[in-house]
């Protein structure tokens, strides 16, 4: 993927976000952020998914290990995340979520 733009926009489609982040939301991201730096506990990131080629998630930060990255879903009960992946490599964060734009 080139990262020629700083920023991107991408619609939520899912409920893992739950309520900070509701299905028909866009997100302003920054592709930039970790270009020099490690995400934070917290962080609200975009990813990679690593079972599906093409899917994007949307998850927070939960641990930041030598081998991964942690993240979670605000909404527990409808997130798919490190509880069932495992931690991603740090080359599968896309960015950093730096606003909500609300539908």
């Amino acid at each position: 993927m080139r990262r020629i733009f700083p920023v991107t926009v991408f619609k939520i489609e899912g409920e893992s976000m739950l309520p900070d982040f509701h299905p028909g939301d866009f997100i302003i991201l920054n592709r930039w952020a970790y270009t020099f730096g490690v995400p934070k506990i917290g962080d609200c990131i975009a990813l990679k998914d690593p079972r599906e080629n093409g899917l994007v998630l949307i998850k927070r930060v939960s641990g930041v290990k030598k081998d991964g990255i942690f993240f979670r879903g605000d909404n527990s009960n409808a997130s798919t995340d490190s509880r069932t992946i495992g931690a991603v490599a740090r080359k599968a964060i896309i960015g950093k979520v730096l606003a909500r734009i609300g539908k």
